[in-house]
């Protein structure tokens, strides 16, 4: 149908023909979407070998990832090529590895957090990177023989640097798989086995720089006396190496001890040692926040608790 137009005083007045409803054309996906391909891919057949391989692997190291595809995409880093022409989809490892860095990094953070209440900021990042850094992924690896299984560049060239440092991300796409199939549970239990087990030396990331006056506010934060350094003991004074050993005091309670070959070292060393007492104090048998399982948190005592039962 054609357009009309009609005289007006402003003019020339359109009147448009009647709108039919376009139809928009149905899309239908096949074979060659990319998602498809992507979950078609993913199931691939393993060759016998490999699977043997991963089997004796798992049964060694008792890692609890079930399904071969799960446990093959975590070992092969991006960098490895098969065929040696094509590289390997390295997205499935790249996700495994981000969710087992976050895992990490979220079950360590509230271990130290309540194991050590009253460590600084700063010194709980510290602490966490001596557990889950580069350095020390890499260790735990090793410890679990990663490198002897995992698929990377280095797999076909001999002595190819970096290592240490590949195997150490296979770990955490390990632990993303054990998150992704086996739950929170399986991971947390995982990471206090085998990482937050490993010993850290809590005094080396514990960094003072003032510390009469940390201790000062600290006294004042927790309403205790104000600090009071004495003279607990001393031999050769006169000598060429005397021995002086101060206590620091908050009222009649010693909280903190050092030695020194002067006075003064001997009251900085008894200060450090009480700002140590106080931050690096220890929750015995801590309970993680995620092991608090709310629905079963009752304030009822037990006789009712007892009674609702019957």
């Amino acid at each position: 149908m054609r357009p009309t137009f009609l005289c007006s005083r402003s003019g020339l007045l359109r009147l448009a023909a009647p709108l039919t409803p376009r139809r928009t054309p149905q899309r239908s996906f096949h074979i060659n979407c990319p998602a498809r391909q992507t979950a078609t891919a993913f199931l691939r057949p393993i060759p016998a070998a490999v699977t043997a391989q991963i089997s004796a692997f798992r049964e060694r190291t008792k890692i609890s990832i079930a399904d071969d595809h799960t446990l093959l995409d975590a070992i092969t880093h991006p960098s490895y090529r098969y065929n040696d022409t094509v590289n390997v989809d390295g997205d499935r490892f790249f996700r495994l590895q981000l969710l087992g860095d976050k895992v990490l990094n979220l079950y360590v953070a509230e271990y130290i957090l309540a194991k050590y209440p009253q460590l600084p900021a700063p010194s709980v990042s510290s602490v966490a990177e001596a557990y889950i850094g580069t350095r020390a992924m890499a260790g735990v690896a090793k410890t679990f023989g990663i490198q002897n299984v995992m698929r990377w560049k280095g797999s076909k060239v001999p002595d190819t640097p970096g290592e240490a440092v590949i195997a150490g991300r296979v770990m955490q796409a390990l632990l993303g798989a054990i998150y992704q199939e086996n739950g929170m549970v399986a991971a947390r239990d995982f990471i206090i086995a085998n990482i937050l087990s490993r010993a850290v030396d809590m005094e080396t990331h514990l960094k003072l720089a003032h510390p009469k006056t940390v201790l000062a506010a600290v006294a004042k934060s927790k309403k205790l006396s104000k600090p009071v350094s004495r003279l607990l003991k001393e031999t050769g004074r006169l000598s060429h190496a005397p021995v002086f050993v101060v206590g620091v005091y908050s009222g009649v309670q010693k909280i903190g001890e050092g030695y020194g070959s002067s006075l003064k070292m001997a009251e900085a060393r008894a200060v450090t040692d009480a700002l140590k007492r106080h931050y690096l104090e220890e929750v015995k048998n801590v309970k993680l926040p995620s092991e608090i399982d709310e629905d079963s948190t009752t304030f009822f005592e037990d006789e009712a608790v007892a009674a609702a039962k019957q």
